[in-house]
C-alpha cells in the first residue's frame, strides 16, 4: 500500500479515537448530571433535600479491589464537580486525550511513515522531504 495512503488511514483512526473518548466524556457527564438529580428528586421525597451545589462538593472515589485482602481501596478522592470538569467539553481529560493524538501523529510520521513517504517520493532520506 502506499505510504502516503497508509498514513492518512492511521490519521483518521486516531482522530475517531479521539471524537469516540469526546463522546463517551458527554455521555459519562449527562449520566452524572441525571444521577444527581435523581438523587435530589429523591430526597425530596423523604423531607429536606440537597441542592445540585451540595452534592458537586460530595466525594467520589474511584476502588480497586485489595489482591491481599480482598477490600476495596480508594485509588481516587475527588469532589463530583472536578469530576464533571474534568468531563466537560473544553476539561482536563479531553485537553489529555487531544495531546496524546497530536503525539501519536506526530510518533508515526516520525518513526516510519515520513521516511516511507520520502523513499516512495524518490528522496535519498527523510530529511529532505
Amino acid at each position: 500500500m502506499n505510504p502516503a495512503i497508509e498514513y492518512i488511514e492511521i490519521v483518521e483512526k486516531i482522530f475517531i479515537l479521539f471524537k469516540d473518548c469526546k463522546s463517551s466524556f458527554y455521555d459519562n457527564l449527562k449520566s452524572i448530571a441525571k444521577m444527581q438529580e435523581t438523587i435530589i428528586t429523591e430526597l425530596a421525597k423523604k423531607g429536606p433535600s440537597l441542592t445540585k451545589e451540595e452534592l458537586d462538593d460530595r466525594a467520589i472515589h474511584y476502588m480497586k479491589k485489595n489482591p491481599h485482602n480482598g477490600k476495596m481501596d480508594s485509588i481516587l478522592k475527588t469532589s463530583q464537580k472536578e469530576w464533571k470538569e474534568r468531563l466537560s467539553e473544553n476539561g482536563a481529560n479531553i485537553n489529555f486525550i487531544g495531546n496524546t493524538c497530536l503525539v501519536l501523529f506526530y510518533q508515526f510520521w516520525e518513526d516510519h511513515y515520513r521516511e516511507e513517504i520520502a523513499k516512495n517520493k524518490g528522496f535519498a532520506n527523510k530529511d529532505e522531504l
